[in-house]
């Protein structure tokens, strides 16, 4: 069923692919012109869906949101453990950048890298051609929290990435503070960013524009890494400020009373929302969710107004 908060503005749609089944574990979206994509932890998938037609769904207050999808072929690690998505425009191309996580089975050698393949899109058509993928990275540092091994780190990652145009780089941002972000340039050489520290586990994030974004944070009552609200789970939403020196977090919008719980869940009592998407689209925020945590939730995407204090954190910078 579909849901509507008390924010009219405010909606919710089930998830699934072109058979109507549904798309477990996604784990990240962009938008590229007047497309929505998306990336599944468990498929060597990009799904992929039209600005008009998500918007037509929500309008029309329909139930379900149905996804297109295209196969990735090329060099893929083993197996598929993609958490972060952006599309990047550079030498007169589209690339299409994903980030994948070492899933931690022994023996295996392939750790946090991102990969990249040139992506063709046909908007009046709303057709996309994807070439081939390969590493576009050398394998990422850990983040390793104080008291953890290696093997107990493989969980953390850099799920969040921003395309900066102006400098032609890819801006990395760490799921925890335990390293500093990284920027890639065309060629995918590193280069370590200050980043000032933070209680988030961030799973991605979105542009307002260049120089400010927002992230989207999930914290689990039982993860003993990041900050919770009193024991219980905790859902927000913050901006930070980019500059080719440091990232700053300014503004952070606690939105757990409005947007943690969902009644789009397999129970007969809400279950918890774990955004792990996040675009900003045309003054709306649309966060998307990973339905395997354990909680009960479907796959669903979410619609909510910017909040007012994240839109005043770059008010000054916005153009008409």
């Amino acid at each position: 069923m579909s849901i509507t908060s008390v924010n009219a503005a405010d909606k919710s749609v089930l998830i699934r692919d072109e058979s109507g089944a549904a798309i477990h574990q996604i784990s990240g979206m962009t938008k590229l012109s007047s497309m929505f994509l998306f990336v599944s932890q468990e498929n060597h998938k990009l799904f992929y869906v039209s600005k008009k037609h998500v918007d037509s769904v929500f309008e029309e207050n329909a139930e379900i949101l149905q996804l297109k999808s295209i196969m990735l072929t090329g060099d893929l690690p083993k197996k598929p453990s993609w958490e972060g998505i952006v599309i990047g425009f550079s030498d007169n191309k589209n690339y299409l950048f994903l980030s994948h996580e070492h899933n931690g089975n022994d023996g295996d050698a392939q750790f946090h890298q991102i990969y990249r393949a040139v992506l063709d899109f046909d908007d009046a058509k709303q057709t996309l051609q994807l070439g081939v993928v390969k590493p576009f990275s050398k394998p990422l540092p850990f983040l390793q929290p104080q008291g953890k091994t290696i093997k107990e780190s493989t969980n953390f990652g850099y799920e969040a990435m921003l395309w900066q145009g102006d400098g032609q780089k890819l801006l990395l941002l760490p799921e925890l503070s335990s390293r500093p972000a990284i920027s890639l340039n065309k060629f995918g050489e590193q280069q370590d960013i200050e980043m000032s520290q933070h209680g988030f586990r961030i799973s991605d994030a979105t542009h307002i524009y260049d120089q400010c974004a927002i992230i989207t944070s999930f914290c689990y009552k039982n993860d003993p890494i990041c900050e919770k609200q009193n024991k219980r789970s905790k859902l927000v939403l913050a901006s930070i400020q980019l500059d080719s020196e440091q990232i700053v977090f300014n503004k952070t919008v606690n939105i757990s009373e409005q947007h943690l719980q969902t009644n789009i869940s397999k129970n007969s009592y809400p279950a918890l929302f774990n955004a792990e998407g996040i675009v900003m689209d045309n003054g709306y925020v649309y966060l998307v969710n990973d339905d395997n945590p354990g909680n009960g939730a479907f796959t669903q995407l979410k619609r909510l107004l910017l909040p007012k204090a994240l839109k005043n954190t770059c008010q000054s910078q916005i153009t008409p």
